[in-house]
Parts: C-alpha cells; sequence; structure tokens
C-alpha cells in the first residue's frame, strides 16, 4: 500500500468461517520492518492495539462469520517496510500468512506546462511565455520551412516576453531544449 505523509491508510483481510463449528484463530507477527518513527497499529475482531504485541488471540469465529485483521500506518517519512502475520488456529494444524507491504515515496511536484500568449500574436510581434526553467534552458524560433531565425537563452525566471519584431506573418514554432537535450519541446505560433 502507498501511504502520504500525513495520512493514515489502512488495508483488511478477512477469513471466513466454512466449517461445522467456531474457531479459535491466533496471530503472530513473523516480520516486521516498518521504520521505527512510523505510527501504525494493528486490530483483529477483537480489538485495535495500541503498542502492537508480538502475538495474540482472536475471539471466536462462529459458524458463518468472518475475522479480520486490518493494519493501519500513518504519519510516514520516506522509506518503506512490511508486517507478516501467520495466523493458526488453536491447534496450530492450519495456518495462513498475511504480508502488509508499505511503501512512502515523496510527492513528485506538478510540472508547470509550458505556454505562451498570445497565440496567434498581433501587430505589438511581443509574447509572454511560462516556462519550467528546471527542464529548459535554450529556445529557438524557426521558421515554417525549418530555418532557425532567432535563439533565446532563457533567464532565471518562470516569465519571459519575446520580442519577434521584425518577423513577417506566418507560422512559426519554439522549440525549447535543455542544456543537455534530454528534454525538448515544440510549440506552433501564428503572427498575424
Amino acid at each position: 500500500m502507498q501511504v502520504k505523509k500525513g495520512e493514515e491508510i489502512t488495508r483488511e483481510f478477512y477469513f471466513d468461517n466454512i466449517s461445522d463449528s467456531s474457531i479459535w484463530l491466533k496471530w503472530e507477527i513473523t516480520k516486521n520492518t516498518l521504520p521505527e518513527n512510523w505510527g501504525y497499529s494493528l486490530c483483529d475482531n477483537r480489538i485495535c492495539y495500541n503498542t502492537v504485541p508480538s502475538s495474540a488471540y482472536m475471539e471466536p469465529i462462529a459458524i458463518g462469520d468472518f475475522g479480520f485483521m486490518k493494519l493501519a500506518v500513518w504519519n510516514t517519512t520516506e522509506g518503506s517496510g512490511e508486517i507478516e502475520l501467520r495466523i493458526s488456529d488453536e491447534q496450530s494444524k492450519q495456518e495462513s500468512y498475511i504480508l502488509f507491504i508499505v511503501e512512502h515515496k515523496p510527492e513528485i511536484p506538478p510540472q508547470k506546462t509550458l505556454t505562451i500568449y498570445p497565440n496567434p500574436v498581433g501587430n505589438e510581434r511581443l509574447v509572454s511565455l511560462s516556462y519550467d526553467l528546471d527542464r529548459f534552458e535554450y529556445a529557438e524560433i524557426i521558421n515554417f520551412i525549418g530555418t532557425s531565425v532567432k535563439e533565446i537563452e532563457l533567464q532565471q525566471s518562470d516569465q519571459l516576453s519575446i520580442d519577434l519584431n521584425g518577423l513577417p506573418q506566418g507560422v512559426y514554432f519554439i522549440r525549447f531544449t535543455s542544456k543537455d537535450n534530454t528534454h525538448r519541446k515544440t510549440i506552433r505560433i501564428v503572427l498575424n
């Protein structure tokens, strides 16, 4: 399960009693690699534990009823871990394992979109540009037949104005490129 910092997430497992009598189950933790600074609790069909014991017995599960195990995790930092439980009947004749795998990856901030306005461009021949500076360092104005007509080194700000005076009416492309050439984006503009 994926969990984010500041939120609580839970996962549950249910098991049905399909036998012809009540069953008594016990559980024990066979593996716990959750980071120590994470908050978590375990619940079964009898109780929710604030401090998680290494083992416990559940209430008897009546014929046709069900039992459950639930893990709740909250206030996590980056990391991952697992809790494995062994569930067995009172005579330990049958056993099953439940494995909870939990990870918290850092949130990826949303990417800014690359926008140019106005488009089409009027007589003022000036466009404003909003872009993600982390990705693009250069811009190049290319005419309809593929010839580069202007190169621009992008400044350290989120917005930039590009002067297109001297360019005749027509369709152009602005190609944005990162310094290492790993990111590219091309936007079509029209000069009226």
